[in-house]
């Protein structure tokens, strides 16, 4: 009888053991997990206020919708080019993006990115254009967000190749395929005339 006795509590020892280790592993999982979800949060925290930071910093309002859209997105200011509209490469979320603002000053004229936006959705059936993603009028201004055309600049391809007579063909075959397009049903008035009447801005 003492050595049942001593078996059935050697027995529940070793139950109590290995259910007392059970739960040592378990609470080590749980706080293992615990800790790669708040590393994963804190992550996207900082990430998200790094890129609200930059809107910030760069004396962006977006709306709320907008917002949403361009959320989690690095903006890097345009430096390039002699519109007067603002330009932004948006990176970071695996396509880029570009957003353009024009104040409305220049409403109606060809500088106001609702006039790009318009020729876009016209020649997107004809060209490799970037695609209209959103458009909206927002406190004194419009805001267009396009997509990214993929390829290189020609500045770039010249640089990786140093071939002058391949870039002049390149050009000359862009070019042509600009000029092949009917403009017959064409809504937009871009002509010389057009243009010299927004020189003021």
């Amino acid at each position: 009888f003492k050595k049942a006795l001593f078996r059935a509590q050697s027995v529940r020892e070793i139950r109590v053991q290995r259910k007392s280790e059970n739960d040592l592993r378990n609470e080590s999982r749980t706080a293992s997990t615990r800790k790669a979800a708040h590393n994963l949060s804190k992550r996207l925290f900082d990430k998200i206020h790094y890129t609200e930071e930059d809107k910030t910093m760069l004396g962006l309002k977006l709306s709320r919708q907008l917002s949403e859209l361009t959320r989690n997105y690095h903006f890097i200011k345009d430096t390039e080019g002699m519109s007067p509209a603002r330009v932004y490469k948006l990176t970071g979320r695996g396509e880029n993006l570009y957003l353009k603002i024009s104040d409305n000053q220049y409403h109606g004229t060809t500088y106001d990115v609702e006039h790009e936006k318009d020729i876009m959705l016209w020649v997107q059936t004809k060209l490799s254009v970037p695609k209209v993603l959103h458009f909206e009028q927002y406190e004194g201004a419009n805001f267009l967000l396009m997509s990214e055309v993929g390829g290189i600049t020609g500045q770039e391809y010249y640089e990786q190749h140093r071939d002058p007579k391949r870039m002049i063909k390149i050009y000359s075959e862009g070019i042509k395929l600009v000029q092949s397009i009917s403009t017959s049903d064409c809504p937009f008035d871009n002509s010389i005339d057009n243009r010299l009447g927004e020189l003021d801005y």
